[in-house]
């Protein structure tokens, strides 16, 4: 590509160094000539996880400072500065508040914290702006409801066409709170102006097309999953790093919460026969005292190691590859994010790509993929893994290789992406 062309990425999350999706368009986008500016948060929150990966030198990331102090309706909100302790003591204001009974000061609170909410998302438009000044970026792509209200109004300052990226779905119904309804709402205005939006498969889109009205003809399918070719070999890391030698590894990858079975699933794991061990690999650093975490370990009675140490997306291959079937679980009562998962999980395409066997929940999508390809079994409930694995280890290198089959050829990211790069280059100048 003879012009620089460059592409607006708003993501509001801020852990980038966790979210394949962004990673890998990032990559694609610059490894098909365009310059990429990644326009992130940078919070307390998203420094736990895995750091940034090394994009080419075409790749700018730009990160918007911010604090985290608490969550409101599964999002981050941004911490109020706080007034020195002598003056809020001595000020008039102060006082009035101490004579302000708790059950009142509390939804208040809520209240401030929520709108505060707007005012960042200001401050995200005014920084995006700020980052592309003296550029006009071929199209401006905004993630999720945070970010594609900002990158509206950017594509609309900038004179440029606007995608939508999906990767949570959020209802109206789910929030509570009349500043975050107006979010949804302008979600759904927004969403409604772009000229494709990417959603992760066909389940979700029906879920996105119902609650945005967004057209059918504008959707993209584009799962999370890996970029590229499956890795050659099998990999030792687990096995070297807790001394797993001769164990079965059954690998859950990801956050260890009561949102992915975690301790349901370790008081399963007390009951599986020799040599069977799980194997928990989180995707942020956690406290090894952690209360939950102590739950876990006492509940496996030894069946379960906790690998608390997050790794860089590019080097999850040696994690996963060492794994010997990978677990796919998710809390589906928490709502439609997670009852409609299949397209949208990071760990079954990581799984796929590495060659595992899959064990996953019944949720929609998963037993039509499973008899498809014949790479996993699905399961109604946790009790009925050892009768899997059973099935599994009959014919273990065909399950493996159906994996793979599964991978190349519905969740590599890769191939999926490629009418993403065609419109895009459709819209550039010259071409």
């Amino acid at each position: 590509m003879s012009t620089p062309h460059r592409i607006g990425i708003l993501f509001w999350e801020g852990y980038v160094g966790v979210a394949p999706s962004i990673i890998n368009a990032v990559t694609s986008l610059s490894s098909a000539g365009y310059g990429v500016d990644l326009i992130t948060r940078s919070t307390e929150q998203a420094s736990l996880y895995a750091p940034i990966p090394s994009f080419p030198a075409n790749v700018r990331i730009h990160s918007f400072g911010g604090v985290i102090s608490r969550q409101a309706a599964g999002y981050m909100l941004i911490k109020t500065t706080p007034i020195n302790d002598t003056e809020q003591h001595d000020s008039f204001v102060a006082r009035i508040k101490s004579w302000i009974p708790s059950r009142v000061k509390r939804p208040v609170r809520n209240l401030i914290d929520r709108s505060q909410i707007l005012l960042e998302l200001v401050r995200f438009v005014r920084f995006g702006l700020s980052r592309l000044r003296g550029e006009r970026p071929v199209c401006i792509i905004g993630v999720d409801m945070f970010g594609v209200i900002p990158a509206t109004i950017v594509a609309f300052v900038k004179r440029v066409p606007l995608i939508y990226w999906s990767l949570e779905l959020k209802f109206l119904r789910e929030f509570c709170h009349q500043p975050l309804k107006i979010l949804k709402r302008s979600e759904r205005f927004c969403a409604r102006r772009a000229i494709i939006s990417l959603i992760q498969d066909q389940y979700r889109a029906e879920s996105l097309i119902a609650e945005n009205g967004i057209r059918a003809e504008r959707i993209v399918l584009v799962p999370n999953g890996p970029l590229g070719p499956p890795p050659r070999t099998k990999s030792d890391y687990l096995q070297r790093k807790f001394g797993l030698d001769n164990r079965m590894i059954m690998l859950h990858i990801g956050e260890i919460s009561d949102q992915v079975l975690s301790l349901d699933l370790a008081k399963e794991a007390a009951f599986w026969p020799e040599p069977w061990i799980l194997v928990l690999h989180e995707r942020q650093r956690r406290s090894d005292s952690s209360r939950y975490l102590h739950q876990v370990r006492r509940a496996a009675g030894g069946k379960v190691v906790l690998s608390l140490q997050p790794v860089d997306y590019r080097d999850l291959d040696l994690v996963v590859s060492s794994g010997s079937i990978g677990l796919v679980l998710y809390r589906a009562a928490l709502g439609p994010n997670f009852e409609r998962i299949v397209g949208a999980s990071g760990k079954l395409g990581q799984y796929l790509r590495c060659g595992l066997p899959v064990i996953c929940l019944a949720l929609p999508g998963f037993r039509s993929l499973m008899n498809k390809y014949h790479c996993g079994e699905c399961i109604e409930e946790l009790h009925e893994i050892p009768l899997a694995v059973k099935r599994i280890l009959e014919n273990y290198s065909e399950y493996s290789q159906n994996a793979t089959r599964c991978y190349e050829q519905s969740f590599e990211f890769g191939t999926h992406f490629k009418p993403v790069l065609q419109r895009i280059h459709e819209m550039c100048p010259n071409t």
